[in-house]
């Protein structure tokens, strides 16, 4: 395991993979493996001694990107056969007229409709509208009543007035209850 990664010299060989890089790309590509998608666990399965920059290095590996392509395609290939089973499935279960065999078909349409992802959950929700007028009043007077409490602790620094040691702000700048109070320094225009 000295050498757990194929050198190349640049001949085209770069596509061809060792033992250990065929067991990661099956680990790591083929849907059915209990390491499937997990780059790490497939390097350790494949027997790397160093999984996490093996997984890292065989991931950009030419030969290694090429084989887990080649996995992609076969599970879309046979993706397809499922779906046209089902669709074959149930032309056969509409001829068929029965019951069953209209059940069956509605079965087929419904799981080609989630592989397609139509049916989506969706909630209903209701709204009480004075219910909601009543939550909204609770809380814009609770965010008064949180404000006024801040206000009390540290009302200077929450509003903006100047603290002894700190810049002046210029401006008035409005208390909780709408009213301007004036910074240090200036007179009132009434």
């Amino acid at each position: 395991m000295a050498n757990e990664l194929a050198q190349t010299d640049g001949e085209g060989d770069d596509l061809i993979l060792t033992p250990m890089e065929e067991a990661f790309a099956r680990h790591y590509g083929d849907c059915e493996s209990p390491h499937y998608g997990h780059a790490t666990a497939s390097a350790a399965a494949a027997g790397y001694a160093s999984p996490e920059n093996a997984q890292w290095k065989l991931r950009r590996r030419p030969g290694v990107i090429k084989r887990l392509e080649d996995f992609q395609d076969a599970a879309r290939a046979a993706e397809g056969r499922v779906l046209s089973d089902l669709e074959h499935v149930r032309l056969l279960a509409l001829k068929d007229g029965s019951a069953a065999g209209l059940a069956v078909a509605a079965r087929c349409s419904e799981l080609a409709g989630k592989h397609l992802a139509m049916w989506a959950d969706r909630a209903i929700f209701a709204v009480d509208r004075e219910a909601a007028k009543e939550w909204d009043e609770k809380t814009a007077a609770e965010a008064h009543r949180l404000a006024r409490l801040l206000i009390e602790q540290d009302g200077d620094r929450i509003l903006g007035l100047p603290v002894p040691g700190e810049s002046a702000a210029l401006g008035a700048l409005p208390d909780v209850e709408g009213k301007s109070k004036l910074n240090s320094g200036q007179k009132e225009n009434e």
